[in-house]
C-alpha cells in the first residue's frame, strides 16, 4: 500500500464531528495514520486530535471511523440548494427528452395539441429554473455578497 498522507484523512484541522459516544468536538490538529489490522483493508484508519465540547473528557483524539462530519449550517444551506436545483434541472432535462423525442417523429405523429403541452411542459420547468437563479441572485444581491 503507498504511504497514507494527512490529505488523504477525511477530517481536517476545524472540521466539526460527531462521535456516537463521546459527542461532538472540533477536528484540533493533524490525525496520524494508524497502522492497517488487516492486510485487506484498503484505506487506513486515522486518530484524529478531537477537542470535545464537553471540557470534562479526557480523551483527546478518537478514531476516524467512529467520527461522522457535522455539516455546518451553511454547508447545510448549500447542500439543501443543490438538492433543490437538482430536482428542477432534472425535471427540466426530462421534459427536454420528450419534447426531442416527438420531435424527432413529428412527421409519423398529427397532433399538435401533444406537442404543444410537451412544449409547454418543457418551458414551465425552464422558467423554474430561472426562478431559482433569480431568486439565489437577488438573496446575495441583498445580504452584500
Amino acid at each position: 500500500m503507498d504511504e497514507a498522507t494527512n490529505e488523504n484523512c477525511p477530517f481536517q484541522e476545524g472540521d466539526r464531528v460527531n462521535h456516537p459516544i463521546l459527542g461532538s468536538g472540533t477536528v484540533s490538529g493533524t490525525s496520524e495514520v494508524l497502522a492497517l489490522p488487516d492486510p485487506r483493508q484498503t484505506s487506513p484508519e486515522w486518530r484524529v486530535p478531537v477537542r470535545w465540547d464537553d471540557d470534562s473528557l479526557a480523551i483527546a483524539s478518537a478514531v476516524s471511523t467512529a467520527l461522522t462530519l457535522v455539516l455546518s449550517p451553511e454547508l447545510k444551506l448549500h447542500h439543501s440548494l443543490r438538492q433543490h436545483w437538482k430536482g428542477l434541472f432534472e425535471a427540466w432535462r426530462s421534459a427536454r427528452r420528450n419534447v426531442e423525442a416527438y420531435a424527432a417523429t413529428l412527421w409519423l405523429r398529427s397532433d399538435p395539441l401533444e406537442w404543444r403541452a410537451l412544449c409547454l411542459e418543457e418551458d414551465r420547468a425552464f422558467r423554474s429554473m430561472q426562478a431559482f437563479l433569480d431568486q439565489e441572485l437577488a438573496e446575495k444581491r441583498q445580504s452584500g455578497e
